[in-house]
């Protein structure tokens, strides 16, 4: 065997191997040994692509190699011969350069394109992982799963396989974004301990808070009452069963709370599921936050985003607290996620309980001057909420303080995103309640005070639609009329607040405006002497008031304003 083996190395030697290396000069053999080299330690980085990529970008080697040796090599008149046309060398050499490129690249496209989810999907990319060169554990996941998707007849969720591994939170987010996917996985390692995590791609959080155009339900995460936060990324369980039991149900109940048309009761059900899960398997050392504790922790946030979206106000506070727990490791005692923090404390608010609202919002705030989490989109929801803590307290220079400041951080945080991505309403209703905290402060003032103070909160209403308009490129909302109605009826200026008033209320959409823009046009009315039109205007305030799905929210301050705005009326006539 040996000597058939020697017989037939000469034989290629002398017949094709010796031929070819007398013909190579001295650039010809660098061009080679730097060939080698990059193929050398391309087989090094080899261990980390599939067979796919080994193919593509073996083939990208052989082709330089290829054009190479075709360009030095091959003498024009051959060439010329062989396609018994008489054209340009150059023209032949660059056509054959393009085409090999060409093909090379809508290969490449073919082996890394990311593949994009439809329209009203909640997709969710499982990305592939460091050490797992030929994809199985991927693959794995993606059918383990998909199994649970197809059971639970999730029609509007999909799973795709990524072909790319990803490294950071930020490329987690580029990529899921390019693809309109929901969630992505994606980690350093799977074996023998996983290192994973899921990123949240599209979510209802601060920077895209809900806008005039969502579903009643979604309106209820943000507005005059507060805005939500949403967890952007948590860490997954380091036992693989554990780990694929816990996605499953909690992509379950992603996919229903995610939806188009989403189905609370089957969402509940399913990060149920994920919760008992995990504190079944759950240990909690004394120093550290573990990424069990994160992902029940985040189980426990979705759980109370949930109950919020259904108004079931008590529940998703009781959530809130345990998501709040979960995440706080015994020693530090200090809790160690924005989000649930927030929302509590939106809740709060919304119940009226603003000292303790503030408590929680400020360890938010707290977080939110740290580094890590000086980015975060929740955070100008934090000052947002601290703000209307304390225009629920009456304390109104401490809130334009605050709506400020909340203002600041959403432009730093927008400075960084497409403008096509943003929602701003936050915007709106931070300018909007920043200057009716001016506008409370005038109509709290003593006599002597109130045209200044007045004229004080008509100047920062002008200033504030001016910064909107020029952010967003548009008209102010007509919620900003209602403001200029109260400054009109302050200034004892009845008759126009009346006329504004009525050429917008049948424009605005939030209710609780279009409320007390009937109110304000009943005080006006009463300050005219109007009787029979202020009744008028009291009934369909009462009416909105009767149709409130959370009538526990009506806010005293409406009566205090109507009576305090006709006392003063009727006391200056």
């Amino acid at each position: 065997m040996g000597e058939l083996i020697k017989i037939i190395a000469e034989w290629l030697w002398k017949n094709f191997l010796e031929p070819v290396f007398k013909r190579l000069n001295q650039w010809d053999v660098l061009f080679l040994i730097i060939l080698s080299a990059v193929g050398y330690f391309g087989l090094q980085w080899a261990k980390y692509l599939n067979f796919q990529e080994k193919l593509l970008w073996g083939s990208a080697l052989i082709a330089a190699g290829f054009i190479w040796f075709l360009n030095r090599k091959l003498p024009s008149k051959h060439l010329g011969k062989a396609l018994k046309r008489k054209l340009p060398f150059a023209l032949v050499k660059v056509s054959l350069l393009l085409f090999l490129g060409g093909i090379w690249v809508i290969a490449a496209y073919l082996v890394y394109r990311i593949p994009p989810f439809a329209s009203g999907v909640t997709g969710f990319y499982i990305a592939r992982f460091a050490d797992d060169p030929y994809d199985a554990d991927q693959d794995n996941i993606a059918t383990f799963i998909g199994d649970v998707i197809a059971e639970k007849v999730l029609r509007n969720v999909q799973i795709k396989k990524l072909a790319r591994r990803i490294k950071s939170d930020d490329q987690a987010r580029k990529l899921g974004g390019e693809g309109r996917a929901a969630l992505v996985l994606w980690g350093t390692r799977l074996r023998p301990r996983p290192d994973l995590y899921l990123t949240f791609i599209e979510n209802r959080g601060t920077v895209r808070p809900p806008s005039d155009n969502d579903k009643p339900d979604e309106q209820k995460l943000g507005g005059s009452r507060g805005f939500s936060g949403n967890i952007t990324n948590f860490g997954l369980p380091t036992e693989i069963q554990t780990l694929q039991e816990v996605l499953a149900s909690f992509l379950c109940g992603y996919g229903y709370y995610y939806s188009q048309v989403p189905d609370y009761e089957k969402a509940i059900a399913c990060f149920g599921d994920a919760r008992n899960i995990l504190v079944e398997n759950l240990v909690k050392p004394d120093d550290r936050l573990t990424p069990e504790m994160e992902i029940l922790g985040a189980t426990y946030f979705y759980l109370g985003n949930t109950y919020l979206l259904k108004g079931d106000l008590e529940h998703a506070e009781e959530q809130y607290r345990n998501a709040i727990e979960a995440t706080t490791p015994m020693p530090l005692k200090e809790p160690q996620f924005i989000e649930p923090l927030n929302n509590l404390g939106m809740i709060l608010v919304r119940e009226k309980k603003e000292p303790e609202a503030i408590d929680y919002l400020e360890k938010a705030e707290k977080l939110c001057q740290t580094g890590a989490w000086a980015q975060n989109p929740t955070c100008p929801a934090v000052s947002y909420n601290i703000a209307s803590a304390y225009v629920g307290k009456k304390q109104y220079e401490i809130a334009i303080a605050r709506f400020e400041h909340a203002i600041e951080q959403f432009n730093a945080i927008a400075r960084n995103q497409p403008k096509h991505e943003l929602d701003l309403r936050f915007l709106e209703s931070a300018q909007q309640f920043k200057v009716y905290s001016y506008v409370m402060i005038a109509v709290h003032s003593d006599k002597k005070q109130r045209p200044n103070r007045y004229q004080e909160a008509k100047q920062k209403l002008d200033e504030a639609i001016q910064d909107l308009e020029s952010v967003t490129g548009k008209s102010a909302p007509y919620s900003f009329d209602v403001i200029r109605a109260r400054i009109y009826i302050g200034d004892k200026q009845w008759q126009k607040a009346i006329n504004l008033l009525e050429a917008t209320k049948d424009k605005l959409d939030d209710q609780d405006d279009k409320a007390i823009a009937y109110l304000l046009l009943a005080a006006a009315n009463q300050c005219l002497n109007n009787g029979d039109k202020a009744a008028e205007y009291l009934n369909h305030f009462y009416e909105l008031l009767r149709n409130k799905p959370d009538k526990h929210q009506v806010d005293p301050e409406y009566f205090e304003y109507f009576n305090k705005i006709t006392d003063d009326c009727h006391t200056a006539n």
